[in-house]
């Protein structure tokens, strides 16, 4: 069983007969050499968006290029605009064995009239402790949002009611 190999690799797969099972390669019979170079990791995401809805917030990013079929998770993340610690939304999103796909998780619960920085991720594992733990580029993107202003009345009538 081939195990996990490096991208954009030079490699030789030798096969050919043995006596027994793991013969070591010089004790092969008929043995043949097929020399093989794997291919670059092609995932990448993009496209960051939000959609500010009156009481949450949808963060969107595309996932594209998983052509291998690669364990893949999408992780999203926010922020008070300029502050340094971000926050994990808790659900992680798994794409594996998804070649191209837009990606979103739902956040509520967001003070109103807020600016926010988000951020995408992508891992080959399902934990990720905040953006900078990934350093491939292509692997992440960023956004921004301000949630809704608080409904705010047009006019005001006051009444007084005189009892007597």
């Amino acid at each position: 069983m081939i195990g996990e190999l490096e991208e954009e690799t030079a490699y030789e797969l030798i096969m050919g007969f043995g006596t027994e099972e793991n013969t070591a390669r010089d004790s092969l019979r008929r043995a043949k050499i097929f020399p093989f170079t794997t291919m670059p990791d092609g995932r990448s995401l993009s496209g960051a968006q939000a959609e500010v809805g009156d009481v949450s917030v949808t963060l969107q990013v595309k996932f594209a290029g998983n052509v291998e079929r690669h364990a893949s998770y999408v992780h999203f993340f926010y922020r008070v605009k300029r502050e340094t610690a971000y926050r994990k939304v808790s659900r992680v999103v798994n794409m594996s064995g998804v070649e191209e796909e837009t990606v979103s998780v739902t956040v509520t619960g967001l003070p109103k009239e807020t600016e926010y920085e988000f951020a995408a991720v992508l891992t080959d594992s399902t934990t990720c402790g905040k953006p900078e733990d990934v350093t491939r580029e292509a692997y992440k993107t960023f956004g921004s949002f301000t949630t809704s202003e608080a409904v705010k009345p047009t006019t005001l009538k006051y009444r007084r009611n005189i009892c007597i």
